[in-house]
Order: C-alpha cells, then structure tokens, then sequence
C-alpha cells in the first residue's frame, strides 16, 4: 500500500472522528453519558473523537445511534471533504 491511500484513510478517520465530536457538543451530551450508552469508559471516548485512536465499525455504529447520527451520511461527507 502507498502513503497516499493510508494518508487518506487518516485524513476520513480525522473528519469521522470530527463529525462525531461536533454531533456531541451539538446535542449537549458529555463524553461520560455518550461513553455510557456505548459501552467504553470515557477516556475511550475521548481518544476516539480526538482522533487519538480510529474506531472500530461497531463503535462508530453505536455511536452514531447515541448521537442520533446517519453513520453512511458522516463516512460519506468524510469521504467528500
């Protein structure tokens, strides 16, 4: 694999993780309360909407769900940007 795919990839992990952080704050919904309804302690959350750590595809599921986020329509606009 090149960089230029993997270099990709971390730049739609980055913008995931972003849309995700911004569905959050956008609803009022602590870190604690999101890592609560998705089954990870906080710290989990943090690193994942900071980019620190990707997330897993059930992850980013459940976490869309909590965030009363399309999943297909947050990759799709990562993918676009």
């Amino acid at each position: 694999m090149s960089n230029a795919p993997k270099g990709r990839l971390v730049q739609i992990e980055a913008r995931i993780a972003a849309a995700l952080e911004d569905g959050r704050q956008a609803i009022g919904m602590g870190q604690q309360q999101l890592a609560d309804l998705i089954g990870v302690s906080q710290s989990q959350v943090s690193r994942m909407l900071s980019g620190e750590r990707p997330l897993t595809i059930p992850e980013l599921l459940k976490m869309c769900d909590a965030l009363h986020l399309d999943a297909a329509t947050v990759i799709a606009q990562a993918e676009d940007a």
